[in-house]
């Protein structure tokens, strides 16, 4: 019986590593994922002939697309270990209308404040960022520093800004070091 307990631990144990790397596998996307959009932007304009805002544009929404097929794919993973463990965790509709609500709320705040292209995305990704954080802490009672940490860096860069790669330069950074801390602190536990 003391074997079983123990077994069944480690796999509790397992699908908490799952879920921190869950958190922090979206982070590791679009750090990747907005330099790669820049990137291959700038190559299909100087080679294909292609306009940039064109291909960063169409390269934007096959990033988005991909992003969904792989966060879904993740979830169902980690649902199905949460599943077998009997540990699955009721999430409301309100909670989950808030998370997408946020990102339709940020863009108008951002329309407002910006209408400078670059400008525009670091403040509608950071406040994006900040309200998620807040309808986390509201629904969960969580507090996950390391979003709103994010979301700072990205909003106080807004004063830095340089040109078109600066903002890339700035959420790519911010995101990588965000899923590096959800890694770091998963690995410690």
């Amino acid at each position: 019986m003391e074997e079983l307990s123990e077994a069944l631990k480690a796999v509790e144990e397992e699908l908490n590593l799952a879920k921190k790397v869950y958190r922090a596998s979206v982070f590791l996307y679009w750090a990747w994922a907005m330099l790669g959009i820049y990137l291959l932007a700038k190559i299909l304009g100087k080679y294909a002939g292609i306009s940039e805002e064109s291909a960063f544009q169409w390269l934007s929404l096959v990033a988005v697309g991909g992003f969904i097929v792989e966060e879904r794919k993740t979830f169902k993973k980690v649902l199905h270990l949460e599943r077998v463990l009997g540990k699955v965790e009721k999430v409301s509709r309100e909670y989950i209308i808030a998370q997408i609500l946020v990102w339709p709320v940020s863009a108008v705040i951002a329309s407002i404040y910006m209408k400078n292209e670059g400008l525009w995305m670091l403040v509608f990704i950071g406040s994006g960022l900040i309200l998620l954080t807040g309808v986390e802490f509201l629904f969960t009672s969580s507090r996950d520093w390391r979003t709103l940490l994010a979301g700072l860096i990205i909003l106080c860069s807004t004063t830095l800004y340089t040109g078109t790669a600066y903002p890339i330069m700035v959420i790519s950074f911010s995101a990588s070091l965000t899923a590096y801390l959800f890694l770091k602190g998963a690995m410690r536990e």
